[in-house]
């Protein structure tokens, strides 16, 4: 059962640590994976100097994750290609980070499986000596092997040994890191075709009970490239609750308020323990709104992986033009300094970190005030070399004045209000998004802003004390680690598994997030030769599909009210999951609640309640082919078989409206250049029913385009 097994950091991974730990490399992992980041960091630096980009011209983390996925594909840097804005940055980047990690003689994770292919395919007494001796291989979470990985495995097998792989294609959520589910799905077959084979299904889960065993199953259903498998508990008498909360008409009965009351139930008056409970999103956007109800009932807690939203560069911003504001009459020492750097091009005003940082220190040796010095900036034509950029810089010369005289003011000035008309006049929401495009990136800081701002307006502190308080704040309340709730995002919470589940915020937008699944790394010389992703859609789904599965006792949903009316939209930003509808939650747990009596030997409307719902062939198969023969009652047995399916199945329908499964979001790229639209290819919805155009659109922002 997939559902049991829990991922290794990545397959075949003893094989090649013994090849390659007698080799003598310094190693870029582990405790010295700073060294790698080091010299990424060098790398990136020298291609921008060397292709005249300007600094925001090549993100380390992109060029990080590129650099992953060329080596899982076995890209050496001279065949790298990346299809996407400043691609041939990235690839020069690859170049220069290889170069100096040669010369070290370093390896880093992600060089693991091409060296280890490299000496085996280069030494055919080492091969020998690796592969003779093996009789079976067995390949755990085999639906997260990339293409390196892929060839390991046949390297291995070769004609010798006896092969078996275990994996669940549903659960195929790395595709950004290379995986593909089509190894799995029939790759295998065809590679190894010269030995027999054999599948076995395994669709019993000894985790949950049927409830969420049936939920699930009615969500993933949705995917049209998986292999066709039930999901089914192996316990039809256990309890297992799928709670969905949402938000309530009143004023405050939020279901962000509402699921940290469950956790403080669970907690203070069922004796759950902390660690039984887990917090789980698909980005850590999710988190943020939830973190603040945690914060104010003072329920400690951690999110792992990820800074505090607070503490997030984007809500540093923020505050740090309030802090560079009040200090408009001091001279500008390095924390000072520090500051306003941080906030000279958040938004984007063109101005060079170089001028800058001259300005300041011109300014500290000649004692003057920021405020005297930037005026004397502005009208000096030889401090910046366009006039746009004094421009820019007389603009964020006045925001900080006009902070400067509100927070003059007689009257207590609250943080919430500051932050919020400073926001709506310097847009920094919109710098991201200009940014990062309409994507995860721009997401998760555009929501940390956002929830930065309506936390201050809940609290009512004088802005002072404000970011005094958030200065000081810790999410954990000085408790220890077996007292704190912990939250993380699904890729870190897959192959574990908790009694209680909680999924925050399910939003369209967050959940799924509306984009791309494109990988654009490529081989130049053999570009179709990795698999294609899925599409996004399918791929969200499935995260959504690990989210729900983790849970053992029961899955609290937190999410805004569904439309009432069919095909009415409630608004882009917070429309509720259309996965919650996928859920089919009525019928699922009408059939759960008279199964689980039934299978506790009470009194039960079971065979009703089947005829009542017998559109849902997918609900009602299960019980009428596999659960009842766990039930163990002839009586039973005879009455469900002669529950007929209605003729037609139920065509499922949404009732709110939803973005296209195929619709790509729009992408903005960094410097403002804009590719053409792709309408290419058409496809039928996974539905069945009709056609879509895939597109691609962009708006044109001129304000965005470098100089």
């Amino acid at each position: 059962d997939s559902h049991l097994t829990r991922p290794r950091s990545c397959p075949n991974d003893g094989v090649h640590l013994r090849l390659i730990n007698g080799e003598g490399f310094l190693q870029w992992f582990g405790y010295n994976e700073e060294l790698a980041h080091l010299e990424l960091v060098r790398a990136t630096s020298q291609a921008r100097k060397k292709l005249g980009l300007d600094e925001n011209a090549i993100d380390v983390d992109d060029a990080k994750q590129a650099i992953g996925l060329w080596k899982g594909a076995l890209i050496a840097p001279s065949q790298a290609g990346y299809a996407s804005y400043n691609g041939d940055a990235y690839v020069e980047v690859y170049k220069t980070f290889e170069r100096a990690r040669l010369k070290s003689n370093a390896i880093t994770f992600d060089d693991f499986v091409p060296l280890a292919i490299t000496m085996l395919n280069n030494d055919s007494r080492l091969r020998r000596q690796k592969t003779d001796g093996l009789k079976y291989i067995i390949v755990d979470e085999y639906q997260d092997v990339n293409l390196g990985q892929q060839m390991l495995i046949e390297i291995l097998a070769g004609s010798g040994a006896d092969l078996m792989v275990i994996g669940d294609d549903d659960q195929t959520i790395y595709e950004w890191r290379g995986a593909r589910s089509d190894y799995i799905l029939g790759e295998f077959q065809n590679t190894f075709a010269n030995k027999p084979h054999r599948t076995y299904n395994l669709t019993h889960s000894f985790r949950f009970g049927y409830d969420i065993a049936q939920s699930s199953y009615n969500v993933i259903l949705h995917n049209s490239n998986r292999l066709i498998k039930p999901v089914v508990s192996n316990d039809p008498a256990s309890d297992s609750q799928v709670t969905l909360i949402t938000d309530k008409d009143r004023p405050g009965d939020s279901a962000n308020r509402q699921l940290a009351e469950e956790i403080l139930g669970l907690v203070k008056n069922k004796g759950v323990k902390p660690p039984d409970i887990r917090v789980l999103a698909r980005t850590y956007a999710q988190l943020d709104s939830f973190s603040t109800e945690l914060m104010i009932k003072e329920i400690p807690f951690k999110v792992i992986g990820r800074v505090p939203f607070y503490d997030g560069g984007e809500c540093k911003a923020l505050l740090d033009y309030v802090r560079v504001a009040y200090r408009l009459q001091h001279v500008p020492n390095r924390d000072i300094a520090d500051r306003f750097v941080n906030i000279a091009n958040k938004p984007s005003r063109y101005l060079a970190r170089r001028d800058v940082q001259r300005m300041l220190s011109t300014g500290r040796e000649s004692g003057l005030t920021l405020g005297v010095l930037l005026y004397n900036t502005t009208q000096d034509a030889r401090a910046f070399p366009y006039e746009r950029q004094r421009d820019r810089l007389e603009d964020l010369t006045s925001v900080l004045e006009d902070i400067r005289r509100r927070l003059d003011s007689k009257e207590p000035v609250l943080a919430g209000p500051l932050l919020e008309s400073l926001e709506q006049e310097v847009g920094l929401q919109q710098h991201y998004e200009n940014y990062y495009g309409r994507g995860e990136a721009s997401l998760t800081r555009m929501e940390a802003i956002r929830t930065l701002i309506a936390y201050a307006h809940q609290v009512k502190l004088d802005w002072k004390d404000f970011i005094a308080h958030i200065e000081n704040f810790d999410t954990t309340l000085g408790r220890p680690e077996q007292e704190w709730i912990k939250m993380m995002t699904i890729h870190r919470a897959k192959g574990l598994e908790f009694d209680y589940v909680i999924i925050p915020n399910c939003i369209e937008g967050f959940m799924p997030v509306i984009g791309s699944n494109d990988d654009p790394t490529y081989d130049t010389q053999h570009p179709r030769r990795t698999p294609k992703a899925a599409e996004w859609i399918e791929s969200e789904r499935r995260l959504f599909y690990v989210s729900t599965t983790r849970a053992k006792k029961e899955l609290f949903i937190g999410a805004p009210k569904l439309a009432e009316t069919s095909g009415k939209r409630q608004g882009a930003a917070r429309n509720s999951s259309r996965f919650l509808e996928e859920l089919e939650l009525e019928p699922t747990q009408a059939v759960g609640t008279e199964l689980r009596r039934a299978a506790r030997g009470e009194r039960n409307r079971l065979v009703e309640v089947c005829r009542q719902f017998s559109t849902y062939h997918h609900i009602i198969t299960p019980v009428k082919e596999i659960y009842i023969r766990k039930l163990h009652l002839p009586n039973l047995v005879g009455r469900l078989a002669r529950v007929v399916l209605s003729g037609a199945a139920r065509v499922f329908g949404y009732r709110q409206k939803y973005a296209s499964p195929f619709e790509r979001a729009a992408t903005v790229p960094r410097s403002g250049e804009r590719d053409k639209p792709d309408d290419s290819g058409e496809i039928w919805d996974h539905m069945g029913k009709g056609q879509g155009r895939i597109r691609n659109w962009y708006e044109d922002d001129k304000d965005d385009l470098p100089f």
